[in-house]
């Protein structure tokens, strides 16, 4: 998903803020109206299209945070006094942040928000389709798409949505002959299309696509991620047995094959297809701890929080799935700077141990080797014990767990 200027309506550029806030100060002088107040404010102000843009350039260059944080205060302090071309903008470039970090429920009501302020424009009218899709609507997704694009049958978002959302019984050939000749290979129709063919199970074709993508804007870490996933998911389909081995040679066949991602962006990669619930094994403690730093911790912030669900697949083995845990464990009671996060973060891993049919009798498993797990740290062996007794009596009632 693209962010949104205030020039392009496909386009948008974020940037860094520099300095202090303005702060304005008013005399109040006796018999001032309110609509004269409000127009001092406004022309005193700094230009909140220059502050949209200054937080989307953060977004472009990787710093979602520091772009969230910006577009927050700018909402907080100015809300009242922007236009509502203004406040599309800012809840537009707010979802696009939410959308970067996988909260897509938060980012589809930013858009829903958004597109509230600019009813009849279409970018606005895309966003709405992207929010329906994003919430897993697929028929009102492609219903929005369709209207949007008899009346811009060039626009890129639509057009995208309405190829993620088109029936099953549409085959790939046909929607290409559907798409525009203006659009038909920009990088998000071919992104569009790359997914839709991996859906039918032609990753040969999803491969050619994503390649196509990634010559026309060789830049973007997201064409380089569809393409790995595109070739991860054509050797599982040939694998069977070897997936994780199979995986793993072609995830550094890849790396050289591409000759695009810098050598420092192979753990990035991992933490993604970890993320995206592929059984690389040997590839979840590394990726583990990585997305744990980018998300600080906190267990409920992509992709950490998808990286955790993966000890939720039934498909993992126990014996895999107890080796890589016992690794998550001993690296959440080192490296979690405060208490509240490890406990938080053990919390939620065993949560997602529970969601498995064999769930209970891993947690007892656990609970018997916390000892051997941590050693001579008393503290993580004993916080562990009292995270799984407190889980299992919630779950099962009261329950005796052996020593």
């Amino acid at each position: 998903m693209q962010q949104v200027t205030g020039g392009s309506p496909q386009q948008a550029h974020v940037g860094d803020i520099h300095g202090d806030h303005v702060q304005i100060i008013i005399d109040q002088k006796q018999g001032i109206s309110a609509t004269e107040m409000h127009e001092i404010v406004r022309a005193s102000a700094p230009n909140a299209n220059t502050e949209i843009d200054l937080a989307a350039e953060r977004l472009k260059s990787g710093e979602s945070q520091v772009a969230l944080h910006l577009l927050s205060d700018l909402r907080k302090r100015r809300w009242d006094q922007l236009s509502d071309r203004e406040r599309f903008r800012l809840l537009a470039n707010l979802g696009h942040i939410h959308e970067k970090k996988g909260d897509l429920n938060e980012a589809a009501r930013e858009y829903l928000e958004a597109r509230t302020y600019q009813k009849d424009e279409e970018q606005a009218r895309s966003l709405e389709a992207v929010a329906h899709f994003m919430l897993g609507d697929n028929a009102k997704a492609h219903r929005l798409s369709l209207a949007i694009l008899a009346d811009h049958p060039h626009s890129l978002l639509a057009n995208a949505v309405r190829i993620r959302t088109e029936p099953e019984s549409v085959g790939l050939s046909e929607i290409e002959r559907t798409i525009p000749i203006t659009v038909k290979k920009t990088p998000e129709v071919l992104n569009a299309m790359g997914w839709r063919a991996a859906a039918t199970g032609n990753f040969e074709a999803a491969e050619q696509l994503a390649r196509e993508a990634l010559e026309l804007k060789p830049d973007i870490p997201e064409l380089k991620e569809q393409l790995g996933c595109f070739i991860m998911m054509k050797e599982a389909r040939d694998a069977d047995n070897e997936l994780d081995r199979v995986w793993t040679q072609q995830l550094l066949h890849y790396l050289l094959e591409v000759k695009k991602i810098p050598a420092d962006l192979f753990n990035e990669f991992t933490v993604f297809l970890v993320a995206a619930n592929y059984s690389f094994t040997r590839l979840v403690p590394g990726s583990f701890l990585l997305a744990a730093h980018k998300a600080s911790w906190e267990p409920e912030i992509f992709p950490f929080n998808m990286v955790i669900s993966w000890f939720g697949k039934p498909e993992i083995l126990d014996s895999g799935l107890c080796g890589t845990l016992a690794g998550a464990l001993l690296q959440v009671w080192r490296n979690a700077p405060l208490s509240h996060q490890k406990e938080a973060v053990t919390v939620a891993l065993f949560n997602a141990v529970l969601s498995r049919p064999d769930g209970v009798n891993l947690l007892a498993i656990l609970h018997r080797s916390a000892d051997s797990i941590f050693g001579v740290d008393v503290l993580a062996t004993q916080g562990c014990k009292n995270i799984i007794e407190r889980l299992l009596r919630l779950r099962q009632g009261r329950i005796i767990l052996p020593g």
